[in-house]
Order: structure tokens, then sequence, then C-alpha cells
């Protein structure tokens, strides 16, 4: 069985009861840090989802715009005649003498695959310093709720 085909309405049943056979016998602070324990993980759980959702989300943009730069390749063309195929294949050398870096002086704009990985490193950096802001979190919990049980005992 997958959590994919739990009836919602039972899930929160379910979180519901859960919570409560964990409050018993806490006290109130005992019961604040796991409450805000277990809000973490799942917020935790909550951001990795939205990254992977981002990172697919690039990958079907990436991929989409492939296809369609593909099928306008392979889109029949009219032979190019005389001055008009010269100028052509004049711009084409350039354009590939700069991206090869053979161009003096010339600096290449980054490619639009080149500036998705610069964003997706960008997003990732900054995802990654929200889980390790969270996870600090978590163990300033851990050890105030580990302070909480031995000042109880």
């Amino acid at each position: 069985m997958s959590i994919k085909s739990v009836n919602p309405n039972v899930l929160a049943l379910l979180s519901a009861l859960i919570a409560i056979d964990l409050a018993q016998g806490m006290d109130l602070e005992e019961q604040n840090v796991t409450g805000n324990f277990i809000i973490d993980i799942g917020q935790i759980l909550v951001t990795m989802a939205a990254a992977r959702e981002a990172q697919k989300k690039a990958a079907d943009e990436k991929a989409e715009e492939t296809k369609a730069k593909e099928e306008q390749g392979t889109a029949a063309e009219p032979k190019k005649q005389g001055a008009e195929a010269k100028t052509e294949a004049k711009t084409e050398a350039k354009t590939e003498a700069k991206t090869e870096g053979k161009t003096e002086g010339a600096q290449t704009q980054p490619t639009g695959s080149d500036q998705s990985a610069a964003d997706e490193d960008e997003f990732i950096g900054r995802d990654r310093k929200t889980l390790e802001l969270r996870i600090a979190r978590l163990e300033r919990q851990v050890r105030q709720l580990a302070a909480a049980r031995e000042r109880k005992s």
C-alpha cells in the first residue's frame, strides 16, 4: 500500500491519534519541543519535494526546448543562393569562433543550458543553506528534549 492511495481523511485522523498518544505523559515543554521537531521534519520534506519539482520542471522545459529546436532544424528549408548563403556561412563561422574562444577579445554570453546550470547551482546553494539552518534548529530541539527528559527523571 502506498501513501498516495490512503484517503486524506484517514491520514488526518491518524495524525491526530498519534499526536494525542504522544502527548500523554509529556509536560508542556516536551510537547512543544516534540511538536517543533516533527514540524521541522515536515518542512524539510516539503523543501526537498519543491526542489525536486523545480529540477524536474527545468529538465522538462529543456527537453521541450531541445525538441522544438530539432523540429525546426528538420523542417525543409529552401536552398539559399549566392550572397545570402555566403553571409550566413560567415555569421556561423563567427558564432562558432566565439563559442570556442578563438575570437580575440570576444566575450560570449552564457548559453541557455549554461545559464540554467548556473541558476540551478544557485537554487541548490540556497536550498542547502536552508536545510543546514533547519538541521541546526532540529539539533537544538533534540538537545532541549533530552534536557527536559533528564530534568523530569
